[in-house]
């Protein structure tokens, strides 16, 4: 006879539930980040402080230490700083570089635990 905890364990193991369930839970933070990028939530104090350093600044600013207490990669604030200029200083401009970097590391750290595995 299987005891509970074995039967429990044989479940979780099974190579089909571990990835629909990865998947889930995938479509799931998805669809959060999503939601939330595009619900246009204010700025928390760090993020001001971010933002207005790239838009008060001009490019080769950036590689100079920021104002109000502030680190950031410069390729981050430059890239930022672009989108700002073609596309206007919006939220949502501001946000969009860790929006779209967010969903890069939804398949690296998927691959890195396949290669720990």
């Amino acid at each position: 006879m299987i005891k509970p905890m074995e039967r429990f364990l044989k479940i979780v193991n099974s190579d089909r539930l571990f990835y629909t369930v990865i998947v889930f839970i995938l479509g799931l933070a998805i669809y959060a980040r999503t939601a939330v990028y595009f619900a246009d939530i204010c700025f928390i104090s760090d993020d001001t402080c971010v933002a207005m350093n790239i838009l008060e600044r001009t490019f080769s600013g950036f590689f100079r230490p920021l104002d109000y207490a502030q680190l950031s990669p410069p390729e981050f604030l430059i890239t930022t700083k672009l989108l700002s200029v073609l596309f206007g200083p919006g939220q949502l401009t501001l946000s969009f570089i860790p929006f779209v970097v967010n969903y890069f590391c939804f398949p690296v750290l998927f691959c890195f635990k396949k290669i720990l595995d």
